[in-house]
């Protein structure tokens, strides 16, 4: 916020006041003024003005209930007192944009002296603190909007001479307009509101020229560069707010646009002075028939027939919705040369198993060869031949492989074929059509074993074994079965070892994994698992090999001392 300040250099005198001669000695004056601020400081009085030239010129302040127009006559030598606490206020049927505000009062004891903008709905929009003795004129970084209602508002007395705003008032503003490109120029045409005196042009943001009347050209402008366009209605000296911004593109004279076109054996590709048309899209035209609305070039027509001639043509329509063609041009394709290249090895073959496993999906990525025919697909069957899967060039980059068999490998080869019969390297991979685990856990309890699984993709229904033998079966939502003593289950059982496998709508069966294996012995889990019996074997065997050591020493001691005592007789 920028302040510009004017500080007076004489405190003005009262108007019942003016009789008194200035004359004197200064111990007069001073109780002069003392008394003047003590009648003041009893009163609890203030006063304001208004710089005149704003929009609040001439306008009534209300004040205790009554218009006031004090603070708005343009004479500074005029006030109204205002008492600490109370308000003096001015409220307009027409909103206002202020950039700036002035005001000038004092001499006063103010020290909380405020000015308060308010919108339509009561709503505080921004306070401006003022000083007192102080003419200030205020100049708003941002613009207050939709103010209705002023109010300056003190906490100890004041006095109140002049006040004003500047900005914008909300005034009718042009009407119906409408602002259409030319060549170089914008034309701007609208309705006039009652009451304007003349209007301004604001050209990108700034304000461009005043005028009158209901028209208005601006020329000499950049073709094809946008230009915003508002304006506003002037009211002997006041301004309206501006009209929505209108963004059009003036524009140069037709651009005819000029083909070029290189011919090979099956394809043309076609160029125009794109840059100078200064269009979004372009239509072109093979034969008389458009075949593709594009906005990038060049622009390549393939799979043509050799030595052909072919009529091309451009057309378009510019940023000025004006249609414009090119001449036809013909243009005749070359002899087809020999071809003897393959394409290249088709990439990223995979096969999955469907999830009814009554099918294989296979997938790849298409070739981008111009002359790309099309692919064969071969599979062969647990390492048998190979057979050919369709009887013309597939086109597609997906195939289903209907024809399968559970816990079968089969193997797919995929080749690439151009137009001119060169095939390309090929590339294979396998998968085995198997069902899927289903993994199953079991709890060991006294009567009975609590088996649990996780559902299988697929599966109609579950088959459950205990020590490899079927015990029951489960339906295709169920996820758990007990396993009772009548059903086979002994705790005391060396192993008791379950299994879940899914069962599916041919009639066949998955694979089981349990991930839990079972406990040897008691329920209890005090027993001995598999590994603790490998352990108790190896701990076993240690034990005898240290018996079996101890034997062989005491047979072999007595000829060791035999053999120990003839050694210190020969020594002797």
């Amino acid at each position: 916020m920028k302040i510009l300040v004017t500080i007076g250099t004489t405190i003005p005198q009262r108007k019942h006041l003016k009789h008194m001669k200035t004359g004197g000695d200064k111990v007069k004056k001073r109780i002069i003024l003392l008394g003047f601020s003590l009648f003041f400081v009893f009163f609890i009085v203030d006063k304001v003005h208004a710089q005149p030239g704003g929009l609040l010129q001439g306008k009534p302040f209300v004040y205790k209930g009554s218009p006031n127009y004090v603070v708005t006559d343009g004479d500074p030598n005029t006030y109204v007192m205002v008492s600490a606490f109370e308000s003096f206020s001015y409220e307009s049927a027409i909103a206002m944009d202020i950039d700036s505000y002035y005001f000038d009062w004092g001499p006063g004891n103010a020290t909380r002296a405020e000015v308060q903008f308010y919108d339509s709905a009561g709503k505080l929009l921004y306070v401006g603190p003022v000083n007192s003795r102080f003419q200030q004129k205020v100049f708003l970084d941002n613009p207050i909007k939709n103010v209705t209602k002023i109010k300056l508002y003190n906490a100890t007395y004041e006095n109140y001479r002049e006040f004003d705003v500047w900005g914008s008032l909300d005034l009718e503003r042009p009407v119906s307009v409408v602002v259409t490109p030319g060549v170089k120029k914008i034309s701007v045409n609208f309705g006039a509101p009652v009451g304007a005196t003349g209007y301004y042009v604001y050209l990108n943001g700034v304000k461009f020229d005043h005028f009158v009347g209901t028209s208005y050209v601006i020329k000499n402008l950049e073709p094809y560069k946008p230009y915003t366009v508002q304006l506003s209605a002037e009211y002997n000296g006041i301004e309206s707010k501006l009209t929505d911004a209108k963004t059009v593109y003036p524009y140069a004279d037709p651009v005819i646009p000029i083909i070029q076109a290189d011919a090979d054996w099956n394809k043309i590709t076609v160029t125009w002075n794109k840059e100078e048309a200064n269009a979004t899209k372009y239509s072109v035209f093979l034969n008389g028939k458009r075949i593709t609305e594009t906005e990038s070039m060049p622009y390549v027509i393939n799979s043509l027939s050799p030595e052909t001639s072919y009529e091309l043509q451009i057309k378009y329509t510019d940023k000025n919705n004006r249609d414009l063609e090119s001449e036809v041009v013909t243009v005749k394709t070359k002899v087809k040369p020999k071809d003897t290249v393959p394409p290249d090895r088709p990439r990223l073959l995979s096969a999955a198993l469907s999830t009814d496993y009554t099918s294989i999906a296979l997938s790849w990525v298409a070739n981008t060869e111009d002359d790309l025919a099309g692919y064969n697909l071969y599979v062969s069957d647990n390492g048998g031949d190979s057979k050919k899967l369709n009887s013309s060039l597939l086109s597609a980059t997906k195939y289903s492989f209907l024809d399968v068999v559970m816990d079968h490998v089969y193997e797919f080869r995929l080749e690439a074929v151009d137009l001119s019969g060169n095939v390309s390297e090929p590339i294979s991979t396998s998968i085995k059509a198997a069902r899927p685990v289903t993994e199953s856990d079991q709890e060991n309890k006294d009567d009975y074993i609590l088996v649990t699984w996780k559902p299988t993709s697929g599966a109609v229904g579950y088959l459950i074994y205990l020590n490899g033998k079927q015990v029951g079966t489960a339906g295709p939502d169920d996820t758990s079965f007990k396993i009772t003593k009548a059903m086979g289950y002994n705790p005391s059982a060396l192993s008791n070892a379950t299994l879940v496998k899914a069962k599916f709508a041919d009639g066949s069966t998955g694979e089981g994994s349990n991930t839990n294996p079972p406990v040897i012995g008691n329920p209890d889990g005090w027993g001995l698992t598999g590994s603790d019996i490998w352990k108790n074997i190896v701990l076993l065997v240690a034990s005898l090999g240290l018996f079996i050591l101890l034997g062989i020493c005491i047979r072999l001691a007595p000829k060791v001392f035999r053999v120990l005592r003839q050694a210190i007789n020969w020594r002797g």
